[in-house]
């Protein structure tokens, strides 16, 4: 191919379309050069006079439409080889693809023109049309170059045949016509040599020294038995003695013809290649007397033959390389060829082995029949068969999907000789496409769950604090009225329903992912064991509960009461959609999972898991539900039944602990929940019994007390009172700054919430600090701990509690940060 810059026709009647055709270009391909015509009869006078090496041609247009111009640019020798892309809105019509490519377009592109599918057409156009140019000037040449030395050849080797035929038959008269003889033999095209029976040079034409390489000086008197001869065979290897002509007649005592040699000449690294004959002189006794050796030069034939092998080697090696199958049949639908990626599919490594054979021989299976009704209809109508999606089973039994095309196979003379197919494995880019779309179904539901978790945080925090006022008054309430007084069991009711309350708001932290959790290592089987006696008390006698544990133990690293919640609400919904009796499965398998397992759920890595099942008999899920089963606040329960954060806060904890959870469930077929946690080496030791209670600790010291919430702040100091400690109170940080500046004494603690307007009670306690070095600190906080770093680099001397806090968990806080060391009781 020239070197020269990519040259683009564009031919459409709207001036906008060109110029964003030719944007569009340029963007791709800076040097190219773009030429454009408005109307499709300046459109072919360009490409007949430019040469493009692709023609952009709109189909719908004044005058003369896309498919005539098209004929006129395919019918035309000086552009038939240029490349046409049609370009159109016509996004299906399929009457016009097809209509398209009888006119000869080698591509069709739709309106608005996709950037990435433009330029890669105009790079395949590019090469079609090189490599187009390049065939046809080879076959041009190689045709003519052939036609004519085999003509030569052919008046040359007859004429060498009568020469020789009259040399026998006028013999007798040899010496009468020498002169003229020998003036036709010193100018044939072909080389004679005349050897004497011993094989000795006795004479030979100028054409012959010029073959051999010799004069004749140099010949006369040689024999075949010299080593300076160098004969080569039509491979290339040397030609044994014994092979030679003259040595192969004499043996044999019979004329050849038509025998192809190589002559190595001196100095040169080509050979000569000759077609040689030989023939014998009898005397009249019928002895030989001569042995006559004529060669004809076939080096030109056999380069163009060589030539063409190459061009067709490289025709292979582009069918064998490209990623499209490509196969064609004759009209008895037996295979004529193929490239290498079909015949692997069909369980040849050679596409040669496939010649003659048909498809029930090949591994299409029951695919056959299909198959050939496709190429049968496509020969007797003439209709191409474009881009059908079709299924194929491999020869491993695997199913692949296909893109296939199948266009009517014609002579020269356009008449129908049998099918030529193409096809593309698409089975990876539907899977891609799939393998996509449950990629983004799967992230608009995270930023679903993301946006309603950061909402249930937000809700939690405001409830925390809404819940511990109540639980601080509740509590100065309880302890000023006798236990036996008729008010004190609503207070004991109100001090339930709060502590039920702080339940729901710890099951909207899960939800958020934003729950303080304690993990630790421990075997999963004990852990459920210890559970049973509870769930059977919540489920009742008519669903029955088993239990069924993995043989070894299941060691994996989680928070334990996580575990009692995930089984405590799916047991609860289990019970729920058993309608009469049934029963409950809880389950524990220890599994490796490899890449295929894990392809089921998206993010999973192989490697090894526990397997935690929990399985009902009751009335299952259909897929409308099982779609929103872990949104936050849905539920199938009437209302009042259920709060619909049952299943979310399940998902919560199993994202929260690096685990995975599937479900299964149909109508009438019950429902399996599977949750699988990464297994880990060996459980820890488990947690030492937590001390009894006692008389709540108290003391002498002063605490500064900071919470922009009355309700918290108020119950809270008073309770410090009661306990003994001076409170000072702060509704916020500036007023804190203010009271602390302003009190002589020591300050103790500072007892503050963690975020208020403002300034946080982190730098609220960084700003204390520079004048009370000695002061300690607790903090509150509706949020969780995993949100905010309320002492860096101060571990030990800080205290972080989650609201609501009870007054004894405070207490006893508040005690262990004034004396170190101690566990806070008294």
């Amino acid at each position: 191919m020239e070197n020269r810059p990519l040259k683009i026709l564009a031919i459409d009647d709207s001036e906008d379309n060109l110029i964003s055709v030719k944007a569009l270009i340029r963007e791709a391909f800076p040097q190219a050069l773009v030429l454009t015509a408005t109307e499709a009869g300046n459109g072919i006078e360009l490409a007949r006079t430019e040469n493009p090496d692709v023609i952009l041609l709109d189909v719908v247009m004044p005058g003369m439409d896309g498919f005539e111009a098209c004929q006129q640019l395919k019918s035309n020798p000086l552009t038939r080889c240029i490349p046409v892309v049609f370009l159109t809105a016509l996004k299906g019509d399929k009457e016009a693809r097809i209509r398209a490519l009888e006119v000869g377009a080698e591509a069709f592109l739709s309106k608005p023109i996709d950037e990435v599918e433009l330029t890669a057409q105009i790079r395949a156009m590019q090469k079609i049309k090189a490599a187009s140019e390049r065939e046809r000037a080879e076959k041009e040449n190689l045709t003519e170059l052939v036609a004519a030395r085999t003509r030569e050849l052919e008046l040359a080797h007859t004429a060498t045949l009568n020469l020789l035929e009259d040399l026998r038959k006028e013999n007798t008269a040899r010496m009468e016509s020498e002169a003229h003889l020998r003036l036709l033999f010193e100018n044939l095209p072909s080389g004679v040599v005349v050897h004497a029976p011993d094989t000795a040079v006795l004479f030979a034409n100028p054409e012959a020294s010029r073959l051999l390489g010799l004069t004749l000086e140099q010949m006369q008197g040689k024999t075949a038995t010299d080593p300076a001869w160098c004969f080569l065979r039509e491979d290339g290897g040397a030609l044994p003695l014994e092979d030679y002509p003259i040595n192969r007649l004499r043996t044999s005592r019979k004329s050849f013809a038509g025998k192809i040699i190589g002559i190595r000449l001196p100095g040169r690294s080509e050979p000569n290649w000759v077609q040689c004959s030989a023939y014998p002189q009898r005397d009249a006794s019928g002895q030989i007397s001569q042995v006559i050796v004529a060669f004809t030069d076939i080096t030109e034939r056999q380069q163009a033959e060589a030539a063409l092998w190459r061009s067709s080697e490289v025709l292979r090696a582009v069918l064998d390389n490209i990623p499209v199958r490509v196969f064609w049949k004759d009209l008895d639908l037996n295979y004529l060829g193929c490239n290498l990626a079909f015949a692997r599919d069909a369980g040849f490594e050679d596409p040669e082995r496939l010649a003659g054979l048909d498809d029930f021989a090949l591994a299409w299976g029951e695919q056959a029949e299909l198959y050939r009704g496709d190429d049968r209809k496509v020969i007797e109508d003439g209709t191409p068969k474009l881009f059908v999606e079709e299924p194929q089973t491999t020869p491993s039994g695997a199913t692949i999907h296909l893109l296939t095309s199948k266009v009517p196979l014609r002579d020269a003379r356009g008449i129908v000789t049998g099918v030529l197919g193409t096809y593309m494995d698409i089975t990876e880019f539907k899977r891609a496409e799939e393998e996509r779309k449950k990629l983004q179904e799967q992230f608009l539901q995270a930023q679903k769950m993301e946006s309603v978790g950061r909402l249930a945080g937000g809700v939690a925090h405001d409830f925390n604090n809404l819940l511990m006022g109540i639980m601080g008054y509740t509590k100065l309430c309880q302890d000023g009225v006798a236990a036996d007084h008729p008010v004190r069991q609503w207070l004991d009711e109100i001090m339930v329903e709060t502590s039920r309350s702080a339940d729901l708001v710890r099951q909207l932290l899960t939800f958020a992912r934003t729950q303080v959790v304690a993990r630790r290592n421990l075997d999963l089987n004990n852990q459920i064991g210890g559970t049973l006696k509870m769930l059977r008390r919540l489920i009742g006698e008519r669903v029955e509960l088993t239990w069924s544990p993995a043989a070894e133990p299941s060691i994996v690293n989680v928070d334990s009461s996580q575990i009692d919640q995930i089984l405590a609400n799916l047991c609860v919904n289990a019970t729920d959609a058993i309608a009469d009796t049934g029963w409950i499965d809880i389950a524990t398998r220890n599994l490796s999972m490899d890449a295929s397992a894990c392809a089921a759920l998206p993010g999973m890595e192989p490697g090894d898991y526990v397997l935690l099942t929990v399985s009902d008999t009751g009335c299952g899920m259909n897929a409308e539900t099982r779609s929103h089963a872990f949104e936050p606040f849905f539920t199938t329960k009437g209302v009042g039944q259920g709060t619909g954060l049952g299943l979310a806060t399940v998902y919560g904890i199993v994202q929260q602990s690096d685990g995975f959870i599937g479900l299964d469930s149909a109508p009438g077929r019950g429902t399996t929940f599977s949750i699988y946690f990464p297994t880990v080496a060996r459980a820890e030791s488990p947690d030492a019994e937590a001390p009894d209670t006692g008389p709540l600790p108290g003391g002498k010291e002063i605490i500064l007390l900071v919470d922009d919430e009355k309700s918290i702040r108020v119950p809270t100091a008073a309770y410090l009172e009661r306990l003994g400690y001076s409170v000072l109170t702060a509704d916020s940080p500036e007023a804190a700054i203010h009271l602390a500046q302003e009190h002589p004494a020591v300050i103790d603690l500072l007892l503050s919430d963690m975020v208020m307007p403002g300034m946080s009670g982190v730098d609220l306690r960084n700003r204390l600090l520079s004048a009370r070095p000695a002061m300690k600190s607790v903090f509150m906080t509706g949020y969780t701990t995993r949100q905010f770093d309320p002492c860096p680099g101060s571990a030990g001397e800080t205290v972080c509690l989650m609201k609501p806090v009870s007054i004894l968990d405070l207490a006893v806080a508040i005690r262990a940060a004034l004396s170190p060391g101690s566990t806070g009781k008294q």
